[in-house]
């Protein structure tokens, strides 16, 4: 038998109590096994409650000889830090901690961490353990498990598929394989995904750049049977890897009707989740029907936005605000769905309901929001946020026709709103005004914390943490210093409280 892990997934609600998936994998398939034959939990509850439950391990649908499973545990209590274990393998374990059921306070609060593109190159494939420290650091006076965010976001990028590029008769299936396996390795992105639940999206590099359109540097884009294959395969690998990861048992669930899709509604302490694909069944910008979702998926958003009475959380493969470029495409390049959800969502704002997108892809981090002229009904605070983290650790154009994980220096990446006109006309139509807060083009993160004010009022405190640094060693000294540096800007994490 492998040896067996773990791989945290996301949190939901189910029967009244929260829910909690996670992936095992090494475990043979053709030999069924019960979550409390295998597993340990930390802490159970007290003697005479009702016991947290592990369903048994479930092959991942379609993909039988993997060895690869889920597990649901469900009747856990609320605002509670857990740990599972292996009972073959105490060293395994994953902590994740339960959300309160509903944000009363500044201390009773939702914390989600925020994470796009991870290329692990010489430079930076550490990252992830620098994200670590400063989880650490950041908790170091408050209750033990505050280091923990409920939930991390992963919205894209999380592989480069397509760099280096792939010039031998690696398979699709092969090369999937090899770029997972790197990338949440226990020195890399599975330093940090074992710590707290998780939430995935994909964009284009779990494909390839600029997917589904050609790319000149990429083979597997010259022809359609290719083409196909690969596109097949990433779907696939992406699935079993991490989108099935978002379907945690829990009540009244928002099913996607295609299989294979990670798209998904939640409801957390009081907050409302969709969880977006923006790629998978994304057409070419050039083709007459261009779209970037499914009709069922966006149904389903659609239905969403219009049903969110307070605050949504809004995840995207890809910013709104964003200029068309010819070695890609953009949201605003799919007309037709751009301005379908873009309307849905000012109409919500300007009748009170805030919502915050939260997304990658572009290697800027930043905060930005909008806010109508006139005063909205029942809720003057509310606004359209944009919060994006991006990267972990960027990606080098060098890399692509070698096999080497060379950086080289960062793009200087600069930002005019007014200059990305699909969305400024749209703002100027409806009389909304544009705020930029922050950004940066260093590797970074992103921590967003909800509570309540004094007096009730919902507020949010955005944190973008610069995580750059040459040396993989920091002895305690150099600790310090790091977490005090951002940018030349004395400090390393900018942050703002907006209300909502």
């Amino acid at each position: 038998m492998a040896e067996l892990r773990l791989f945290a997934g996301a949190l939901g609600n189910y029967q009244g109590k929260p829910s909690f998936r996670f992936r095992v994998d090494g475990w043979p398939t053709d030999y069924p096994c019960q979550g409390k034959d295998l597993l340990l939990l930390e802490p159970t509850s007290e003697q005479g409650s009702e016991q947290p439950t592990f369903s048994c391990l479930t092959p991942i649908f379609g993909y039988a000889g993997t060895d690869t499973h889920t597990v649901d545990l469900t009747r856990l209590e609320y605002d509670t830090q857990y740990t599972i274990r292996i009972k073959t393998n105490l060293s395994e374990r994953l902590k994740f901690r339960t959300p309160p059921s509903q944000l009363l306070t500044s201390e009773s609060c939702l914390l989600l961490g925020l994470f796009s593109c991870y290329f692990p190159s010489d430079e930076y494939y550490f990252n992830p353990f620098r994200i670590k420290l400063a989880l650490d650091k950041r908790a170091k006076n408050q209750p033990a498990g505050y280091e923990i965010p409920h939930v991390k976001i992963f919205c894209g990028d999380q592989i480069y598929a397509d760099v280096p590029a792939a010039f031998s008769n690696q398979s699709p299936e092969d090369l999937y394989a090899d770029r997972y396996s790197k990338a949440y390795s226990v020195s890399r992105l599975g330093l940090i995904v074992n710590q707290g639940a998780n939430i995935f999206t994909c964009d284009d590099h779990e494909f390839w750049n600029g997917f589904p359109d050609f790319m000149p540097y990429l083979s597997r884009t010259f022809w359609d049977r290719e083409k196909a294959a690969w596109t097949r395969e990433g779907i696939r690998a992406f699935w079993r890897n991490s989108g099935v990861l978002n379907h945690v048992r829990q009540d009244n669930p928002l099913q996607p009707t295609e299989h294979n899709r990670c798209w998904r509604a939640y409801r957390m302490a009081e907050v409302d989740f969709f969880i977006a694909d923006t790629r998978s069944d994304r057409a070419s910008k050039s083709v007459p029907e261009a779209h970037l979702f499914t009709n069922a998926q966006k149904t389903a958003l659609v239905n969403w936005v219009n049903g969110v009475e307070r605050l949504g959380l809004l995840v995207l493969g890809q910013p709104i605000l964003l200029n068309p470029d010819p070695f890609d495409n953009v949201l605003s390049d799919y007309k037709e769905d751009y301005r379908l959800l873009i309307n849905c969502l000012l109409d919500k704002v300007e009748h009170g309901v805030s919502f915050v997108i939260l997304t990658g892809d572009i290697h800027w981090g930043r905060l930005m929001y909008w806010g109508p002229r006139k005063s909205p009904i029942n809720n003057s605070h509310a606004k359209l946020v944009e919060f994006v983290s991006s990267p972990i650790a960027r990606v080098g154009t060098t890399s692509i026709f070698g096999e080497s994980y060379s950086v080289g220096k960062p793009e200087l990446t600069l930002l005019n709103p007014d200059s990305v006109e699909p969305l400024a006309s749209f703002m100027r139509d409806r009389e909304f005004d544009t705020t930029k807060i922050f950004g940066t083009s260093v590797n970074n993160f992103g921590l967003m914390q909800l509570g309540k004010t004094s007096d009730n009022k919902l507020e949010a405190n955005f944190e973008l943490w610069d995580i750059d640094r040459r040396s993989p060693e920091l002895p305690d000294y150099a600790v310090n210093e790091w977490l005090h540096r951002w940018s030349g800007q004395v400090k390393n994490c900018r942050f703002e409280r907006l209300l909502l």
